[in-house]
């Protein structure tokens, strides 16, 4: 079963270089997935889409990765985080 750190190494391996990355995660809102989403966010993609089943709680992630776009220098010019 993979753990966090080895999701972590595999995801530091994908590349999001570049503006216009797409990422869909399923799951988003809470857990591994949520994880996940901020990660790519750090790894810099462009746009994340956190798909879940809890309202508040996707705002909550949805927020969270605004702020990791914040410390990595995206100003959401390129990008953002779309609440639906």
């Amino acid at each position: 079963m993979p753990t966090m750190t080895n999701v972590t190494k595999a995801l530091a391996e994908v590349s999001l270089g570049g503006k216009d990355k797409v990422c869909v995660v399923v799951g988003g809102t809470t857990g591994i997935g949520a994880a996940i989403a901020r990660q790519f966010a750090k790894l810099g993609c462009s746009f994340i889409l956190v798909l879940g089943r809890n309202a508040e709680r996707g705002k909550a992630v949805c927020a969270e990765i605004e702020r990791l776009w914040l410390r990595v220098g995206q100003d959401g010019s390129q990008g953002g985080v779309y609440r639906l």
